[in-house]
C-alpha cells in the first residue's frame, strides 16, 4: 500500500510530496528531511515555519473586495449601537463609536497587507 508524505527540503526551501509503497524509502526521506506531514498536501497551501521547525497552513488570503465586504457588513450590523435610541449605556455607546471609527479607517491608507480587525466591545445595556 502506498504511503504519502509531504516534506520540506531545507536545501531548496521547497515542499514536495513523496509517494511510495516501500517503507524503507519513506523512512530514508524522513531521516533526510525530518520536517514532514503525513499524506498528500497541496504544497501551495503550506509554509515552513523556521521558528518552530514545522509545516503550517498558509492563512487564507482575501481579496480587497472581500475585506471591504466584511468591513461594510460589520459597520451595517452594529451601527444601531450608537443611535440615540440604542439601549446601551452611554459609555458603551462611546466604545462602539470608537470601534466603528476604527473599522471605517482600516482602508484609509489603502489595503493593508495584514488587516488587523479592531476588538469588538461588549454589549452593556442600560438598567
Amino acid at each position: 500500500m502506498n504511503r504519502t508524505i509531504t516534506f520540506y527540503n531545507p536545501q531548496n526551501g521547497k515542499l514536495g510530496p513523496i509517494i511510495s509503497d516501500d517503507e524503507d524509502v519513506i523512512e530514508q526521506k524522513i531521516q533526510e528531511f525530518p520536517f514532514y506531514l503525513e499524506g498528500y498536501h497541496d504544497i501551495d497551501n503550506f509554509l515552513y515555519d523556521t521558528k518552530t521547525n514545522t509545516l503550517i497552513e498558509k492563512p487564507e488570503v482575501l481579496s480587497e473586495n472581500d475585506l471591504k465586504m466584511i468591513r461594510n457588513s460589520l459597520l451595517d450590523s452594529y451601527r444601531w449601537t450608537v443611535m440615540p435610541d440604542s439601549p446601551l449605556t452611554s459609555n458603551n455607546k462611546t466604545e462602539w463609536l470608537l470601534y466603528l471609527k476604527e473599522l471605517q479607517g482600516i482602508f484609509k491608507d489603502g489595503v493593508p497587507e495584514n488587516v488587523i480587525w479592531p476588538n469588538q466591545p461588549l454589549f452593556i445595556y442600560e438598567e
